[in-house]
């Protein structure tokens, strides 16, 4: 997992995977409409959206097994938390036309944190993440576009 301001970006463009998926986050219109883009066919493919935060007892905990998911948040802010997949009880199946698998949430929170615009973070196939999460005990917007990089793209000879 990694969680850092945007603008230190560029830090993490050791491979051209990288490049490509942050700079189209970079580049990205702030007016561009919700919906899928094609970036390098399914390697490397984006999901912008707009939404509610929601209490984050009830928020979505999942992790993918072929996908890095890239999380920029445009505008809002949200709750985030990570859990390593290894240790939590699956609610579903893993769907691999989907590539998700669901958690059932843990007692206990082992990390969360708030994410908001002007910085990003990253889950790789260990980090079950939760996102969508209201910070003060209230819905507020979020904009968010998810970079979606195959992870054999990130980390070679996998």
């Amino acid at each position: 997992m990694i969680l850092d301001q945007f603008e230190n970006w560029p830090t993490y463009a050791s491979l051209p995977a990288w490049e490509t998926a942050l700079s189209f986050a970079a580049a990205l219109p702030r007016d561009a409409p919700d919906g899928e883009y094609p970036i390098q066919d399914r390697l490397i493919y984006a999901i912008l959206f707009s939404y509610q935060t929601k209490d984050h007892a009830t928020a979505v905990l999942e992790a993918h097994h072929r996908y890095v998911d890239i999380q920029v948040p445009l505008m809002g802010r949200e709750l985030h938390g990570r859990y390593a997949a290894a240790q939590l009880t699956p609610r579903t199946e893993y769907d691999p036309i989907k590539d998700v698998l669901f958690f059932q949430h843990p007692e206990r929170y082992t990390s969360s944190y708030m994410v908001s615009a002007g910085q990003f973070a990253v889950y790789f196939p260990q980090d079950a993440h939760m996102t969508h999460g209201w910070v003060e005990g209230a819905p507020e917007p979020v904009r968010k576009v998810v970079v979606k990089v195959r992870l054999d793209l990130l980390i070679p000879g996998l």
